[in-house]
């Protein structure tokens, strides 16, 4: 929308017919306006997450024993995330099922022939005087002979041989072999005692058991009425292949192609942007222009990949080198401070191509100096109150554009809530899972305990019973409790006793219950959820939930609303959408809603539900590092900068060499880039924080990516309030309240 609003304001409004779209979006376009090329003209939805896990869940249950996909832990699939994410990065990659099962079988057919040569090359100790001739040796060795026509994959030989250069040139000045040992450990182990290329024949043997997953899961998707989102893309891509008369169609309405931001594309989209550019006319050079900056690519969870920038000057020879060196944002210390971090990574642009060189130069200088700071402190709570005073200090002298970041969403909720107590105006974009909220929890629990009434099932009813009377918003004694426990204990049922008991306030909890459980029946869940959760009145009580939760206010002034509540709202508005996705009937019930939220408890699905909390004009920002992509401040405060948040994740599903597919936070240059991203947001002034140990006491080291870049200052007890006073600031449950819901709803 901003790009669109930018280009109407410098053409006059003559670019009003420019298409400015996301890869999904432009996907989705071509869809709508070819219908009959995608699925025979069905219409297809998107597919809810549970959807797309309950149908991984079923084909993984059709597989032999000895499947590496088919192992269980508890009743459930130990790979069906590992499915789903493979299934996705595929995706991204651009392979249909067929392609992907051809390729893994070309790559296994290439280790066959390169595992003995290779073994033979490197069973000698490696020498720094022999590492040229080991380089010829190894380009010496036959290629994949994958060719160009799946850029930017790349051919298995190819990416063998530039890893062993781009470790050579590492190891160059070193008179050492380390990276080059790193590069012979990546590619030849021992395995009990016998040398060879085991781990990267072991991924390639699990993504090709994968292959048939694949397939079954697209035909089971389609079947439902269902696409992905990773679908899209891919299906496009296939027509356009498939159908010469769509693809001609469409490069005729689309002359010219500019990608933006073009370091987080990945690999299907770069294909998409270049079946839609390569018009015959063209002969090989498109209308295609291509804007990025690999030093700001933080998006490798979805595919993106610095291959793509590599591959594209492959793929057109003739392209038009521009590298724009002036920087109208930030100053030149905060410019100096963030090359140094960028310099740390090991794979960039400037590394493979000498060609191009980043210095870049500020050309809008503040007129009022900046200050950057590395500030260390003994404990985290002291960090994070320090700097909520340093940020209500900068806010109180009139300096208002100030943004915090973090590598999560734990510490922003904390600070905004030290924040919010001393009335500075906020914006927190929160990301919470709404299976994990008290209300959401609390109506499964009612809904959950319906449906069994419902089918009679006196075995859950009566745990579900137990656990439901606990709930505070019954305002229950203690005393009752007992009571009734011990009254049924030990095969007593629960719902039997109150049904019968005197107390008048379980009696009408039961019928209320019964009267539930009968109408669950036929009515549809919008009206169901209105029960339990108190908007509708029924014939035996009115729900407390509602009138408990706007009692939690921990405010005395009523115009304040208790967030919680909020809260709840838009996570039951958003269940009762996807629930309605996931039976794709025309009135979803409310068993459709237990067994929904059940399925993504047992395999750990998080659903999201992002809520802005705004309390005021001019807000300080709160955001984690990748929100804050394309923003800009005055001042920036990156908090909880310690190793254990800027560093490589440990484990994980590894891919193929040859195809773009892994996951972000494998290698440290993502974190690099990452903590580039952060400080290149501010204008003039930079604060980052750290802390030296944790609640348990153990040693914490801050992060060595601003080792270099920015001075340390390390802030002693003695300069900080009581620890008393902090530990019971952050010993207060974080709340925040809004003084007017309408902020939140424009925002």
């Amino acid at each position: 929308l901003n790009m669109r609003e930018r280009l109407l304001q410098l053409t006059g409004g003559e670019a009003r017919d420019v298409n400015v779209k996301t890869f999904h979006s432009f996907a989705a376009e071509l869809m709508n306006l070819y219908p009959d090329y995608f699925w025979n003209g069905a219409r297809l939805s998107t597919a809810p997450d549970t959807t797309q896990i309950e149908i991984i869940q079923s084909i993984l249950a059709t597989l032999p024993l000895n499947s590496p996909l088919a192992l269980r832990f508890a009743g459930n699939f130990t790979a069906g995330r590992d499915v789903k994410n493979a299934l996705k990065l595929a995706k991204e990659a651009g392979l249909t099922p067929s392609q992907l099962e051809s390729l893994i079988q070309a790559n296994l057919a290439y280790l066959d022939v390169i595992e003995p040569q290779l073994i033979e090359l490197l069973a000698k100790p490696l020498s720094a005087k022999t590492l040229p001739q080991l380089l010829v040796a190894v380009e010496s060795l036959p290629d994949q002979g994958l060719g160009e026509q799946l850029e930017p994959l790349q051919d298995l030989g190819h990416v063998i041989k530039e890893s062993l250069r781009q470790a050579i040139v590492a190891d160059e000045d070193t008179g050492k072999t380390k990276q080059t040992g790193k590069w012979k450990q990546r590619w030849v182990q021992s395995v009990d005692g016998a040398k060879g290329m085991h781990k990267e024949r072991e991924r390639n043997n699990w993504w090709l058991s994968l292959t048939g997953v694949y397939e079954s899961y697209r035909k089971q998707l389609h079947a439902r009425g269902y696409y992905d989102y990773s679908d899209m893309v891919v299906e496009v891509i296939s027509q356009l292949r498939q159908k010469p008369r769509l693809l001609a169609e469409v490069q005729e309405r689309f002359l010219y192609v500019l990608i933006d931001e073009f370091q987080d594309t990945n690999a299907a989209q770069l294909q998409l942007a270049h079946l839609v550019a390569d018009h015959p006319q063209a002969n090989g050079n498109p209308n295609l222009m291509a804007v990025g900056d690999d030093d700001q690519s933080i998006y490798k969870f979805n595919g993106a990949e610095l291959s793509n920038m590599l591959s594209f000057k492959r793929s057109y020879p003739n392209t038009k080198l521009i590298v724009l060196t002036d920087n109208y944002r930030s100053s030149q210390t905060v410019l100096t401070a963030s090359t140094k971090v960028i310099e740390q990574v090991a794979d960039r642009l400037v590394h493979r191509d000498t060609t191009i060189t980043k210095q870049l130069v500020a050309r809008n200088e503040p007129k009022k100096p900046g200050e950057l700071v590395h500030v260390n402190y003994p404990t985290e709570e002291q960090e994070l109150s320090d700097i909520c005073e340093r940020v209500v200090e900068e806010y109180k002298s009139g300096q208002h554009s100030i943004g915090v970041l973090a590598r999560d969403h734990a510490s922003l909720q904390r600070l905004s809530s030290l924040l919010a107590a001393q009335n500075i105006p906020i914006r927190y974009e929160k990301q919470n899972n709404i299976l994990d909220h008290t209300a959401v929890r609390l109506i499964h629990d009612i809904a959950t305990l319906v449906v069994n009434i419902e089918q009679g099932n006196t075995a859950y009813v009566n745990m579900l019973l137990s656990r439901t009377l606990r709930a505070p918003m019954w305002n229950l004694s203690p005393e009752l409790l007992w009571n009734v426990a011990s009254q049924t204990y030990p095969n007593k049922s629960w719902l039997d006793y109150v049904i019968r008991t005197k107390d008048q306030q379980l009696h009408e909890i039961a019928d209320w219950l019964l009267w539930l459980a009968t109408e669950s029946a036929h009515e549809p869940l919008p009206v169901m959820l209105e029960y339990i959760i108190g908007l509708r009145t029924s014939k035996y009580l009115t729900s407390p939930l509602k009138q408990y939760f706007l009692s939690r206010s921990h405010t005395e002034d009523l115009k304040k609303v208790d967030t919680e509540y909020l809260e709840a709202l838009s996570a039951v508005r958003l269940l009762r959408s996807l629930v309605h996705d996931f039976t794709r009937s025309p009135q979803a019930n409310l068993s459709d809603c237990v067994n929904f939220v059940q399925l993504s408890l047992d395999t750990g699905e998080i659903i999201a539900d992002e809520s802005v909390f705004v309390s005021g004009p001019e807000p300080v920002e709160l955001l984690t590092v990748h929100k804050a992509k394309g923003l800009e401040f005055e001042s920036v405060y990156i908090i909880n900068a310690v190793d254990a948040n800027w560093k490589p994740n440990v484990g994980g599903r590894k891919c193929p060499a040859n195809l773009p597919l892994q996951p972000a936070g494998d290698d440290m240059d993502d974190y690099a880039r990452l903590m580039y991203v952060a400080i290149t947001r501010a204008k003039r002034s930079v604060t980052i924080a750290s802390y030296r140990e944790d609640v348990q006491g153990k040693e914490v080291l801050a992060t060595p990516l601003v080792h270099n870049a920015i001075s340390l200052q390390n802030i002693e007890p003695t300069e900080l309030p009581s620890p008393v006073i902090t530990l019971e600031e952050h010993l207060a449950w974080p709340r925040l309240n809004i003084e007017n819901e309408q902020l939140n709803l424009k925002a």
